[in-house]
C-alpha cells in the first residue's frame, strides 16, 4: 500500500513540474547567446529560450533584466494525495450534528394536596426528570399562564365544599408538553 501512495506521489510530482514548466512560458537568462536551448523535464522536452535584446525600461536596472516566477502552490488539475495509510476518506468535521431525541415526557404521577381549606388547595408533586415545568388542570382547564417551575402551587380562588379534578403535566424547555396525567380528585371544606 506504501508503494503504490509513494508511486502516486512520485507520478503528482513529476505532473506538477511537467506542467509548471510548461505554463512559465520561455524564461529570460541573462547571457550573450539568443540559441534555444532544451530542457527535459519528466521524460517530455521543452524549449526554453535565452533572451537578453528585449528587455523594456520597466524590466531593467542599470542593464541586468531580473524577472521572477513564483511557482503555483497548487495545479486545479492535479489531485491532492492522501499519504496518511488507514484513515477513512470521508470526514465527519462537517457534518451537522446530530440532534438526539429528548425523553419522552411522563406527567407527575403523586398529586398531593398539602392544605385543604374552603377556597383553596396547596399542592405538591415529586419532580420528574429533567423536566422545566409544569402545567395544572382544574377540571379540565389550565389553571397558569406560563409553566410552574416549583413543585408546588397554591390553587386559589374555589368554591367551599366542592368536589375538583386536577391533572398536572410536564413541560420540557422547547415548551412540548406531556399528556396529563392520571386525574386527582379533591373537596375543598366546608
Amino acid at each position: 500500500m506504501k508503494a503504490i501512495k509513494l508511486y502516486t506521489l512520485l507520478l503528482t510530482l513529476i505532473l506538477f513540474t511537467t506542467l509548471t514548466a510548461c505554463t512559465k512560458g520561455p524564461t529570460t537568462e541573462n547571457t550573450a547567446s539568443s540559441e534555444p536551448s532544451q530542457q527535459s523535464v519528466g521524460g517530455s522536452t521543452h524549449e526554453t529560450t535565452d533572451n537578453t535584446s528585449s528587455s523594456t525600461p520597466s524590466d531593467t536596472d542599470e542593464g541586468t533584466e531580473t524577472k521572477t516566477t513564483e511557482p503555483p502552490t497548487s495545479s486545479p488539475l492535479i489531485p491532492p494525495v492522501d499519504t496518511d495509510e488507514g484513515t477513512e476518506s470521508e470526514t465527519t468535521e462537517n457534518l451537522p450534528p446530530e440532534n438526539p431525541k429528548p425523553a419522552p415526557l411522563i406527567p407527575p404521577s403523586d398529586l398531593i394536596v398539602e392544605n385543604r381549606e374552603s377556597t383553596s388547595f396547596l399542592l405538591s408533586w415529586e419532580q420528574v426528570s429533567e423536566d422545566f415545568g409544569y402545567n395544572l388542570y382544574l377540571d379540565g382547564k389550565k389553571v397558569n399562564s406560563e409553566p410552574i417551575t416549583e413543585t408546588s402551587y397554591l390553587l386559589t380562588g374555589l368554591s367551599p365544599s366542592t368536589i375538583y379534578e386536577l391533572t398536572i403535566s410536564s413541560v420540557n424547555s422547547a415548551g412540548e408538553e406531556s399528556a396529563q396525567g392520571e386525574a386527582h380528585s379533591f373537596r375543598t371544606t366546608k
